[in-house]
């Protein structure tokens, strides 16, 4: 077999571009590797990709804690509802998960605890466990 010098540029040419074209797969495939690495279906870690898609998701679940212990002093924070039982399943069939620092003042002042949805009425609300250490309430 004889190499003509059209065999020998194509062979150059060859040994050249190899290292750069397995150079330009690795940086195109690297990110795309990573982005499903991070993808908060399969990690929940991860920050989501789409806000308005995961404030869809849990809309639905979130409401607004109120507790007025006066005209005007009270504090507010949110609560999302959860799968518990509360021991008020028939008054109150919703659980909420919030933090204590939000009806801390609803316990110590006496006063009136509402929960409401986003451009809703408000519900009365009932304290059922509270951590003060760990900042959770349970509310029904």
């Amino acid at each position: 077999m004889s190499q003509t010098p059209a065999n020998k540029f194509i062979a150059a040419i060859v040994i050249v571009t190899a290292p750069f074209a397995m150079g330009a797969f690795f940086l195109a495939w690297a990110p795309s590797a990573q982005y499903a690495a991070s993808n908060p279906e399969y990690d929940g870690y991860v920050q989501p990709r789409s806000i308005e898609k995961l404030v869809e998701r849990t809309q639905d679940s979130t409401v607004t804690v109120f507790c007025k212990t006066g005209k005007k002093s009270g504090s507010q924070g949110t609560a999302w509802a959860i799968d518990l039982d509360n021991g008020k399943d028939e008054k109150y069939p919703t659980s909420l998960i919030t933090n204590h620092h939000v009806i801390e003042d609803c316990i110590s002042a006496g006063g009136k605890l509402t929960v409401a949805e986003l451009f809703k009425k408000e519900f009365p609300a009932e304290i059922i466990k509270w951590d003060k250490k760990n900042d959770l309430a349970l509310l029904a």
